[in-house]
């Protein structure tokens, strides 16, 4: 999370050429699921890509409400849980991220360190919700209000741990 780009995106077969970025992904009932957004290769090759709407819905309502996107930030660099970690806490298959390292902006302690989080801790919760990978805890920070706390569960070394969190702004990269 410390330099990770969001890539929440909806994969898809329609046919999107070059310069058709932006515009509408709608299903069988002509409902709008995505904005279509990339392909693959310089000319339309059998694959595209998507920000789902919920996301773009989240953005729209942030630039409206503020004028500008600022995403919330916990300062940590994740994983994916490790098999032997996911054996020895005794957790489920899928569930989880790792906190790899923390991460030192320009000297001052991130968010997760300033709550007492540690390398090692596995994040197992964010805010009552379960986290089951990186990507999905990566955008729950990323759509968490700046400045407002949030509960966070981990797993450290098997105990269930419970941090309050002051989510701090994604620092520009």
């Amino acid at each position: 999370m410390a330099g990770t780009p969001y890539q929440d995106f909806l994969q898809t077969d329609a046919a999107v050429n070059p310069g058709n970025s932006g515009g509408p992904l709608v299903n069988a009932q002509g409902q709008v699921v995505g904005i279509n957004t990339a392909i693959v290769g310089e000319s339309y090759q059998g694959i595209s890509f998507a920000v789902p709407s919920s996301i773009a819905h989240g953005v729209y309502d942030r630039l409206r409400d503020k004028g500008r996107v600022a995403r919330g930030w916990l300062g940590v660099q994740l994983a994916e849980v490790p098999p032997e970690t996911s054996t020895s806490l005794k957790l489920p298959s899928g569930r989880g991220a790792y906190i790899a390292g923390l991460v030192d902006q320009l000297g001052f302690a991130s968010p997760a360190q300033q709550a007492g989080m540690a390398r090692g801790d596995v994040v197992v919760r964010w805010n009552d919700k379960e986290v089951t990978s990186p990507a999905m805890l990566s955008n729950f920070v990323a759509q968490t209000d700046i400045g407002s706390t949030a509960k966070v569960q981990v797993n450290r070394a098997g105990q269930e741990l419970s941090f309050d969190v002051k989510v701090g702004e994604r620092p520009k990269p």
